[in-house]
């Protein structure tokens, strides 16, 4: 795209480089990655406890039950630390955008091509699956305490924990693979969770209320892409009509 479409100014904190801007800083990518480490370590963990035969070649069932049960606790961790400092902005900034649905949001589920719906840092995809994640995630805690230390929990509590325990544990990994094949299939996106940016020219096609902040703001109306606030060449060309007509009348 061209220079003359892009927003004035970049998302605060963007730290451009060279035709990039900053999506996401240290903290949440450390935040990212810890809590996708620990999820994999559950979904392993969690994988050979669940299946029998699984279970008897590898072994070790004690250790596979505290390394699970240990992953299981320090999930809430990563978030915690990443709120808990003055580090903090950017990450609750992005818990605000994922919580806030615009119409654009929604129609990204209707659109054959979901690229040409235009977005703010996160699509309508992305805010479903990281409600996904991270109701699930709570769910799998609580039913894992109530599992783990059972007494004095009811025995009819143990078994409803145990059932949710095990459907989500499926969501959960369906959801996780899932995430990886899109990842993997778009690598410009994938690589800004490692460096921590993104090119300008992607962030304008792909999420441009996040670029003018407008995927902050409480109106749900819809984000505009830079295509769509361009002036038409016919409105260019009746705006500089009518100016003259109004020197002349001058």
């Amino acid at each position: 795209m061209s220079g003359s479409t892009a927003p004035a100014t970049a998302p605060q904190g963007s730290g451009r480089v060279s035709g990039e801007v900053s999506r996401f800083d240290l903290n949440e990518r450390l935040v990212h990655w810890t809590t996708a480490l620990l999820l994999l370590t559950l979904i392993v963990t969690g994988t050979i406890l669940y299946i029998p035969s699984l279970m008897l070649d590898v072994g070790h069932r004690a250790t596979i039950v505290n390394i699970h049960v240990i992953a299981g606790l320090a999930l809430v961790g990563p978030v915690f630390f990443g709120l808990a400092g003055p580090w903090r902005s950017r990450l609750a900034k992005d818990l605000k955008r994922l919580d806030r649905w615009k119409r654009n949001d929604f129609a990204y589920f209707r659109r054959g091509d979901r690229t040409l719906v235009a977005a703010g840092k996160f699509n309508g995809g992305q805010k479903l699956s990281s409600a996904i994640f991270g109701g699930g995630m709570l769910v799998m805690i609580g039913t894992g305490i109530v599992m783990r230390w059972s007494p004095p929990f009811p025995n009819d509590w143990a078994q409803g924990a145990t059932l949710a325990h095990d459907t989500i544990y499926l969501v959960l990994t369906v959801l996780v693979l899932g995430h990886v094949s899109v990842a993997l299939g778009r690598p410009e996106q994938l690589k800004s969770m490692f460096t921590g940016r993104i090119s300008r020219a992607w962030a304008e096609r792909h999420a441009p209320g996040w670029l003018d902040g407008s995927d902050l703001s409480g109106d749900p109306g819809r984000y505009r892409s830079p295509a769509e606030t361009r002036p038409r060449p016919n409105a260019r060309r009746g705006e500089a009509v009518g100016a003259g007509k109004s020197r002349a009348s001058g």
